[in-house]
């Protein structure tokens, strides 16, 4: 599909009033795995907008990791320019983007992007909530240097035992990935409330498998609230119990 005829269809789509989701997957997933997590994000969610799917040529392999890092900065140009698109089509209904792992990595650059090309009206619209980030720490504090506190709060999932970010870590800077952050420490919660960014842990939610690196999956339902005005989660860093997620997601609903 061309960049005219999806743009068309987007703006076309009934749905679009009710707002867009952006779904930007992460590491070891190719294109049929990153649109079935779209699926279950989307029908998870009770989302009534318009869910779309930026994928990334990622070699769906988990002895790439080296090559998945090269096909983010090549798509980052690619995910700036979709966003920008969106916010402009969308026509002030909200434009929301999910990335988990590497895809935070790669949202990063784009907003990064989006910023260094003076598009602060499509950073503000954007609301942004980060799952299990695959990001060195000090690359994260560079990006968020040149993007600013963003208009709408920025939302970090992260867990410290997710066995992936700890593989990452192994295979990068031997560094803990910001998807790993202690929520306990309090430079974190300090360096969260000056960037304008929830950070949540989420150690305490099931997860399909010994690797821990899905646990977003049960959030699905009450992400578009997760950084709203009236969430408990608007600043700082805290953690989220299984039983927290449900006072969380009635307490918004009522």
């Amino acid at each position: 599909m061309r960049e005219d005829e999806f743009r068309t269809a987007v703006s076309n789509d009934p749905r679009k009033g009710s707002g867009v989701v952006v779904f930007v997957h992460g590491f070891n997933h190719n294109f049929p795995e990153a649109l079935y997590r779209l699926v279950q994000l989307s029908v998870d969610s009770r989302a009534d907008g318009v869910s779309v799917l930026f994928s990334w040529p990622s070699a769906g392999s988990p002895f790439a990791y080296l090559a998945d890092k090269d096909a983010v900065a090549f798509s980052r140009d690619g995910l700036a320019r979709t966003l920008s698109a969106l916010v402009d089509d969308a026509e002030g209904a909200p434009v929301q983007v999910v990335a988990h792992s590497m895809g935070g990595l790669l949202t990063m650059e784009a907003l990064r992007q989006l910023k260094l090309e003076g598009q602060d009206d499509v950073l503000d619209q954007l609301s942004v909530v980060m799952a299990a980030p695959d990001i060195d720490p000090d690359v994260f504090r560079a990006q968020i240097a040149v993007i600013g506190p963003m208009a709408r709060t920025m939302t970090l999932l992260v867990s410290q035992d997710d066995r992936a970010l700890d593989l990452s870590s192994r295979l990068s800077s031997h560094r803990a990935r910001v998807g790993a952050l202690d929520v306990a420490d309090p430079r974190v919660e300090r360096a969260a409330r000056a960037a304008n960014i929830a950070i949540v842990d989420i150690s305490a939610l099931p997860a399909s498998n010994r690797i821990n690196h899905d646990r977003y999956v049960e959030l699905s339902a009450i992400y578009g609230e997760l950084n709203s005005e009236q969430s408990p989660y608007r600043t700082g860093a805290t953690a989220l119990s299984e039983a927290g997620v449900h006072v969380l997601d009635a307490f918004l609903r009522n």
